[in-house]
């Protein structure tokens, strides 16, 4: 059996979000917000994971590090690699993360190519070669590439219009909206024709 599911806990639904976004067409990519739930799963299919990405602030501060102790305590989860992200990159974070398990720390906002690749060497250092998702064939070319605010973390958008499907060139953003805080209606701006209504 392959391992072909990343596994994110966040509290954050925007976050979540953006990291489905960013994995969607890497891996099976399965998302929660309480640790509870995520645990149960974990255990239930711990031979198809291939990482946890796993936020240290779960409604409360250090409570991801507890969630890191349980996965580490246990036999069939402890050779899970596991990430930390967080907003908070304290020093004493890092080393506690580290030192309790962790594969890797990442700090929010994450790049999105730099995160893709961090969490794929992560994968491929974690297991033998031919086991994962990484390591199967080229999944089919989709011609529907992600929006820019995923793909890129410069200032600027570009993706199909909801009505008519056109494709404009890249829209700036004003320099104090960040590219994961893009509202759907700005989307819309610029489209490369005029617009017939929708339907």
């Amino acid at each position: 059996m392959s391992r072909d599911t990343l596994l994110v806990i966040d509290d954050s639904p925007l976050d979540l979000t953006i990291f489905r976004e960013i994995f969607k067409h890497l891996f099976h990519v399965e998302c929660f917000e309480e640790s509870r739930p995520a645990i149960a799963y974990i255990h239930r299919n711990s031979e198809r994971i291939c990482a946890v990405l796993l936020d240290i602030c779960l409604g409360r501060r250090g409570a991801g590090f507890q969630v890191l102790q349980q996965l580490q305590a246990a036999e069939e989860t402890s050779s899970l690699p596991v990430i930390l992200i967080t907003s908070d990159a304290r020093e004493e974070y890092v080393l506690n993360g580290l030192n309790k398990g962790a594969v890797d720390f990442l700090v929010k906002p994450v790049d999105p190519l730099t995160v893709q690749e961090r969490i794929c060497g992560c994968v491929r250092r974690a297991w033998q070669p031919g086991s994962t998702i990484l390591d199967g064939p080229e999944p089919a070319t989709d011609t529907e590439q992600p929006p820019l605010w995923i793909r890129s973390p410069r200032r600027s958008i570009g993706t199909a219009c909801w009505n008519c499907s056109s494709r404009p060139a890249p829209t700036s953003l004003p320099p104090n909206i960040t590219p994961w805080a893009v509202s759907p209606p700005l989307w819309r701006r610029g489209c490369a024709r005029p617009c017939p209504p929708a339907g």
